[in-house]
């Protein structure tokens, strides 16, 4: 891909908060504006009075920083707040060329923007490499990332086993030593989009609330406009993220990461919201292949939890997909957002 013209002044960093985190904030701000970012925009997501007056202080801390906070009284998800940030950005034409959209505990290594303001071509988005999410690393080092398939149920596939099998027996990918690797969706943490995207894409799924919204805006800017990962462009993470997938960590299946993860929010979000793109993807015999991928997922799911006593996961797993096959989505007072 051509290098892009973009400046690094007129891009603007997006984030999203909620909680007390500001700390957090401090250390992604500074590693933003180590690389020359000066504009950033955060959503204070049902703050507390005493955290948006510290929030506050810290931001007129930084010199030549120019900050945006939007706010909501409650925690909305992050959908709704990305949303909101990215059509204040749209709206911003005379001082913003890209948006950087940065997980509020995120940190770009060193050289991260400047690789990804090289890779694009000023209308494709790129992304980072997010050091704590196995696909990701793989992709980079392997140059390529499969697009989910017709018919799996939140990445459960029956079809896949046997290739995964062989794979691991006989399979061998050299290290990736090409330029950016498309790839068919991306998170949030390090998702650069250049104006072009921004107009052309709508944001995210605000029904959504949280988890899978970020796939889901990630692909339709894939589908338009293009959608890249950059290698050696590395970013960490402050904290560890409940669902993060390092190399370091045991793979552990799909049914029993569902019946032994805590039953909150959490699980609940990203089970029903996985299914709604699953669902809405299928074609042809995919329907066949996604009843097939949900029912032996649900059984595993549910031998897995009673195995272990956990009843309430059985609940949760039951809740999510009922409502992602009958497309009852939006909050649920059952499942709140901290």
């Amino acid at each position: 891909m051509p290098a892009g013209q973009i400046e690094v002044s007129r891009v603007c960093v997006l984030t999203v908060t909620y909680g007390d985190r500001v700390d957090l904030i401090a250390g992604m701000i500074r590693s933003v504006m180590d690389q020359g970012v000066r504009q950033v925009a955060i959503y204070a997501n049902g703050l507390e009075r005493s955290v948006t007056d510290s929030l506050h202080a810290l931001l007129s801390g930084f010199d030549g920083l120019q900050t945006t906070i939007l706010s909501s009284p409650k925690n909305v998800g992050p959908a709704k707040a990305y949303a909101a940030l990215i059509r204040a950005a749209t709206d911003a034409p005379k001082i913003t060329d890209a948006v950087l959209l940065m997980d509020d505990d995120n940190l770009l290594q060193v050289g991260c923007l400047s690789k990804l303001l090289q890779a694009t071509d000023g209308a494709a988005a790129v992304c980072g490499v997010r050091t704590d999410r196995r696909y990701i690393v793989e992709a980079a080092e392997g140059g390529a990332m499969s697009a989910p398939a017709n018919g799996e149920a939140y990445g459960f596939d029956l079809r896949k086993r046997p290739k995964r099998f062989l794979s691991k027996v006989f399979g061998h990918r050299p290290k990736w030593e090409g330029g950016p690797v498309p790839v068919p969706h991306a998170p949030y943490g390090g998702l650069l989009v250049p104006r072009v995207g921004l107009e052309a894409v709508a944001g995210p799924r605000e029904d959504f609330c949280i988890y899978a919204d970020d796939y889901d805006y990630s692909q339709r800017l894939a589908r338009e406009v293009g959608l890249f990962l950059v290698p050696g462009a590395s970013i960490d993470d402050q904290e560890t993220s409940w669902n993060a997938t390092q190399k370091a960590q045991p793979q552990i299946g799909t049914a029993r990461r569902l019946a032994t993860s805590p039953p909150d929010f959490r699980l609940y979000f990203a089970l029903r919201n996985a299914l709604v793109l699953d669902k809405e993807r299928v074609k042809g015999v995919g329907r066949v292949w996604f009843a097939v991928n949900l029912f032996f997922l649900g059984a595993l799911t549910v031998g897995h939890a009673f195995a272990r006593g956990r009843r309430t996961n059985v609940d949760t797993f039951y809740a999510a997909v009922t409502d992602a096959l009958a497309g009852r989505l939006g909050p649920n007072a059952k499942y709140p957002l901290p």
